[in-house]
């Protein structure tokens, strides 16, 4: 019975994809296993790149989330949205998986961390108290050292969050426009404003976001919940 065993287990290593503890990718050992040459990129919007990948066997490769990045049946993967996710690349013996970070030119700024549903006193812990409030309550106002973006305005309903809104003085309205098109999708234009989704179908949308010309000084960005 052992002497089977260890002739399995001779079989099994002459035959299986050894591993690099250190890379966690295979040597190729038989014509099954899949040689992956890089485990994570960076890529901007609408980049490609083109997996360097070998195996003697077809192979397949799906996206986990294609919000950020899809690839195609050759394994060219496209950047989309700013965010990250997993290319798979498998064949009918192994998986080997590509971390995808897509990330953004413009980063000069940051959205508070705000959600909609948000309590007064959740929006207090974040921002702390309001430089401003206006219309009973309604708008808590928010000024920011520098002019991007200038202010914040918090909108509630029933004391919970409704929308949010950043205003930039003019001057940066590409930087404020090219935040928003590289992390959400455009929708529509509607009069002046454009229209973006956090997602890549309406049916999975959460947020709509708003992007237009206040006055001849402002630009803004506006956040309001996806309503179907």
């Amino acid at each position: 019975m052992k002497k089977v065993l260890y002739i399995l287990l001779l079989i099994v290593f002459a035959t299986g994809c050894t591993k690099d503890p250190n890379s966690g990718n295979s040597n190729n050992s038989n014509s099954e296993c899949i040689s992956l040459n890089e485990t994570e990129i960076s890529l901007y919007k609408d980049d490609e790149y083109a997996i360097q990948v070998s195996s003697e066997t077809p192979l397949i490769y799906t996206s986990d989330n294609e919000y950020h990045a899809i690839v195609s049946n050759n394994g060219l993967v496209k950047a989309r949205y700013v965010g990250t996710t997993i290319i798979s690349i498998s064949n009918s013996s192994e998986v080997k998986h590509l971390k995808v970070n897509v990330i953004p030119r413009h980063e000069s700024f940051s959205v508070p961390n705000i959600s909609f549903g948000d309590t007064r006193e959740t929006v207090i812990g974040i921002m702390g108290e309001p430089d401003y409030i206006q219309f009973s309550g309604k708008v808590y106002g928010y000024y920011f050292d520098g002019y991007c973006p200038e202010y914040l305005e918090v909108h509630f309903e029933e004391d919970i969050v409704s929308e949010f809104e950043l205003v930039f003085m003019l001057t940066y309205e590409d930087e404020a426009k090219g935040y928003v098109s590289e992390r959400y999708k455009y929708q529509y234009t509607h009069l002046t404003t454009d229209y973006y989704i956090n997602a890549l179908e309406t049916i999975d949308a959460t947020m709509l976001i708003g992007s237009y010309k206040m006055n001849a000084r402002y630009w803004g960005l506006v956040f309001k919940p996806y309503n179907r």
